[in-house]
């Protein structure tokens, strides 16, 4: 009952406002673009984040999808305009289904979108993390799905794949062999299982950096990172590096093609009617980036079990404290949809969206609607660079050569073409009369190439060495299973 006693005008005019679909359109304000440490938009204002983590129940369930798009416009654009937001960020998509009717819905709405480039089954891992082939075909296929929209805002490479505390409890406590036995080897291995992450994730950022520039787009590409930073880090663990550590990594160098577009940061700091003043220690944290920085998850409900009703005050901060004004771009509030966890805006009931009672969704209307039409100047500083951290600056991944090869199979099965352990195409069967099926594959010319049996417990065909490939090669199996394929 509580959040019925004290409402203001203007969230009583929200609250009407949050089940109608009459809310003007903001207006769109064309590609936004990183310059310095501001984001800004094509009218050269300053593009503050407004936004909502939007992330269904069920994860496989894309709402940017266009099989969604009669949900999307009935259901959730209403409570989106209602509350005044201007980005939403979602974890993953779907690249079989087509994303044009909703991503210019949101477009027309002045709405834009952070895209995840990972999915829940194509990641880094931070306890075993490789850059494997599935992920360096995601990145082609998130961005030849969605580089096309205006309305991108970014592009995220992960989303808390760097967790000190938890992957030290993971090598110390779960990992199975024992790979450490010594708090001093156990934070040995944490600090090299980071760094092989995050060489991962800025290999990520370069290579989809450098896909958008060959398909001639520019959309900042960054990364959302778990807000842990090194002064957090308890005495006796000294030696685990803190993602402010990470941070600078992922936007330090003088190469701009390598280092991150943005930092995304999953913070925390603020708890309601708390001090304004709760996120300065951030936003130093990240001042001397020469990036932009936006909180990517936002809006603490202190006990998950016992929620209590978020007050979002802290939105106004970015717009009247100078040390968030010049250091920080706006912010993600977490999240849309009722989990477990309770942190939700709206329960999920596949209709109407109730509004959760601890979520504060009339609170956050009512700030975000207070800021809406505020224009900020751009940061009093823009650093050109900053240096790599002195024990944390791992050696990027080698770069993919892809090759445009064309792959015959004289077979009468389905088989797989196999790079790093990943499938990457199945071949069907052979034609009658010995004509073999033709299938174009995209390969990495960098590393062996395989194609196996699946139905024959994965026996082997015929394999090419690394480096053989090339744009144009044709490949065969007509050759005596187990031996070297035919290439010209």
């Amino acid at each position: 009952m509580k959040i019925k006693i004290v409402i203001s005008t203007l969230a009583a005019a929200l609250a009407v406002a949050c089940c109608s679909t009459t809310v003007s359109a903001a207006p769109f304000q064309g590609r936004v673009q990183v310059q310095g440490k501001a984001l800004v938009a094509a009218n050269g204002q300053r593009f503050m984040v407004r936004g909502v983590a939007l992330a269904p129940l069920n994860i496989n369930n894309d709402l940017l999808a266009d099989n969604n798009f009669a949900y999307t416009r009935d259901n959730i654009l209403p409570k989106l305009q209602a509350l005044h937001v201007n980005m939403v960020r979602v974890y993953q998509v779907d690249v079989t289904k087509g994303h044009d009717n909703v991503m210019n819905l949101l477009k027309r709405n002045g709405i834009y979108a952070e895209i995840s480039i990972t999915s829940d089954t194509i990641n880094v891992n931070r306890v075993n993390p490789q850059y494997t082939t599935a992920l360096k075909k995601r990145i082609r296929q998130v961005i030849d799905d969605f580089a096309k929209y205006d309305n991108v805002l970014s592009f995220s490479v992960g989303n808390e794949v760097l967790d000190p505390l938890g992957t030290y409890a993971y090598v110390s406590q779960s990992e199975s062999p024992r790979q450490c036995h010594t708090p001093e080897d156990c934070i040995a291995r944490t600090v090299m299982l980071e760094k092989r992450a995050a060489s991962i994730e800025k290999s990520m950022m370069r290579d989809a950096k450098a896909y958008l520039k060959s398909k001639g787009r520019t959309i900042p590409v960054g990364i959302a990172l778990r807000d842990v930073p090194t002064s957090t880090i308890p005495a006796n663990l000294n030696g685990l590096v803190g993602t402010d550590i990470a941070s600078q990594y992922y936007a330090c160098g003088t190469n701009v093609a390598e280092r991150a577009d943005y930092i995304g940061a999953n913070v925390y700091r603020y708890q309601q009617n708390g001090d304004m003043g709760a996120l300065d220690d951030f936003a130093q944290e990240v001042a001397n980036l020469p990036v932009p920085v936006y909180l990517d998850e936002e809006g603490t409900v202190i006990n998950s079990n016992k929620p209590h009703t978020r007050d979002w005050k802290i939105v106004g901060a970015f717009y009247d404290r100078d040390s968030l004004i010049n250091n920080l771009s706006g912010e993600t509030a977490y999240e849309f949809f009722n989990e477990s966890n309770n942190f939700g805006l709206y329960y999920d009931d596949g209709a109407s969206l109730p509004e959760t009672a601890w979520g504060g969704a009339q609170a956050l209307a009512t700030q975000f609607a207070a800021v809406e039409n505020k224009v900020l100047p751009l940061p009093a500083s823009n650093p050109a660079t900053v240096a790599c951290p002195d024990n944390f600056n791992p050696a990027l991944q080698p770069v993919t050569k892809d090759a445009s090869i064309t792959v015959m199979n004289y077979a009468d099965r389905q088989l797989q073409v196999v790079q790093n352990g990943d499938v990457l195409h199945s071949l069907p069967p052979a034609i009658a009369n010995n004509n073999p099926s033709v299938t174009p594959v995209i390969a990495d010319s960098t590393q062996e190439f395989f194609i196996l049996d699946q139905s024959s417990n994965w026996a082997l065909v015929c394999k090419i060495a690394a480096n053989r490939l090339k744009d144009g090669s044709i490949v065969s199996n007509n050759v005596t299973w187990g031996n070297a394929c035919n290439v010209r």
